[in-house]
């Protein structure tokens, strides 16, 4: 439970370092290109240096989903939702994700159980109470729901498909192997490799950093609970977020807000 809370927290911080990216004018699908880049590198390093194990070969298909559907996709829909609706709003939209898992569970071979379904609509009420209840630099469009939702599909997409290769991977093999690929599919969707100038380089080392240590901790998180748990525990991301925006770029929140904050925290405690 700790390892998801300290990813969650530590993932709060991709928002506003995004901004700030995109703020020195690099294109959204190259900040996400770069994010992944960076991560790979650090990923990389630390498994030559740790060792670990990597997938069967039979998960092939699990991992290339996990990379493609999963890590490319996430990342590249949460920069457009950054450009389209600011900071905080995405990474509230990100956090719908374990509304996603735990409607898909019976697809993936679970059962909808009362307790947790009722905390993913908890969590989703309140998700739903902080986009409605932003001012000033949160901008609600449909441009931005629209991304914001579909990276928070991606999330679950990642817990889920991560949960299965954990079983056989450790988390820096799964990554190591998952990030250049994630990099490859981003070229394909139209990313351009750039060589960033001084300022654009520190935003983008930042975002990959912060993404390699987050995706540890949530690794290791979902390697002892429950994908949907997992998911829904990271949903203490958008209150970092909002603090943060708020501090740097002035994306104010309401009373509104903060109640629907407050139904997130309570749906992560239910859980």
């Amino acid at each position: 439970m700790r390892w998801a809370l300290l990813a969650a927290l530590l993932w709060s911080g991709v928002g506003p370092l995004s901004r700030v990216a995109l703020a020195a004018g690099i294109d959204p699908l190259q900040v996400a290109l770069g994010r992944a880049a960076v991560a790979a590198a650090c990923f990389v390093l630390y498994l030559l240096v740790r060792g670990g194990a990597l997938p069967p070969r039979r998960d092939l298909p699990a991992l290339l989903g996990f990379a493609v559907l999963g890590v490319a996709l996430l990342f590249a829909m949460n920069q457009l939702a950054v450009r389209a609706g600011g900071a905080a709003l995405a990474t509230i939209l990100l956090c719908t994700a374990p509304v996603w898992v735990t409607a898909a569970a019976p697809l993936l071979g679970g059962r909808w159980h009362r307790r947790p379904v009722f905390a993913a609509l908890l969590a989703a009420v309140g998700i739903a109470i902080l986009a409605a209840g932003g001012d000033g630099q949160m901008r609600p469009t449909p441009a931005a729901i629209l991304w914001g939702s579909g990276s928070g599909a991606a999330y679950a997409l990642v817990s889920v498909l991560g949960k299965r290769l954990l079983r056989h991977a450790s988390p820096q093999a799964l990554f190591a192997l998952a990030l250049p690929i994630a990099a490859a599919a981003l070229v394909v969707l139209g990313a351009r490799p750039m060589l960033p100038s001084a300022h654009q380089a520190l935003p983008l080392a930042a975002l990959g950093v912060l993404s390699f240590f987050a995706s540890l901790a949530y690794a290791r998180g979902l390697r002892t609970l429950p994908a949907a748990r997992a998911a829904l525990l990271a949903s203490v991301e958008p209150i970092g977020a909002a603090v943060l925006a708020h501090l740097l770029f002035g994306e104010r929140f309401g009373a509104l807000a903060w109640a629907g904050a407050s139904l997130v925290v309570a749906g992560v405690v239910l859980a």
